[in-house]
Parts: C-alpha cells; structure tokens; sequence
C-alpha cells in the first residue's frame, strides 16, 4: 500500500498540529533511529536464527538419534491436609 501526495500531506499537517514546529525535527530524528534500528534488528535475527542454522541437522536419508527420557516422577495423589 503506497501513500500518495495528498495523503502524505494531510499526515503531515495532522502532525505539524499536533506536536508544532519545534518538535518536527526531534521527532523526525527519533522515527529515523527508531526505523534504522528495527531493520539492524530484523538483520540480526535472521543471521541468529535457529531456522537457518538447525540444531541437530542430519543428512539426507539417515534417521535422527532418539532422545532418551528423563526420569519423571509422577506427583503422589495423597492429599494433604
């Protein structure tokens, strides 16, 4: 979804009211930092995934090591008072 001109314009003028003039620039900064950020962020993920580095990868065409149960111990069913 692309915004246009006037939609552009009409954002602008709704946040010109708002905040005023003085506060245009420190907001613009903020949303830019705020946006550069986000993208570093989304970038960092995506190298740090688990997706793309599996844990216990296997091969094509051989079976995966079963994992043994730990020792679990059932909760009594006494009551107390």
């Amino acid at each position: 979804m692309m915004l246009n001109l006037p939609e552009l314009i009409l954002i602008l003028l709704i946040t010109l009211l708002v905040f005023g003039v003085n506060k245009l620039p420190a907001i613009g900064k903020a949303v830019a930092h705020l946006r550069l950020k986000y993208t570093q962020g989304l970038a960092d993920n995506y190298i740090d995934s688990p997706i793309s580095q599996p844990a216990n990868s296997t091969k094509p065409g051989t079976r995966p090591q079963p994992v043994e149960d730990a020792e679990y111990e059932a909760p009594s069913a006494e009551k107390k008072d």
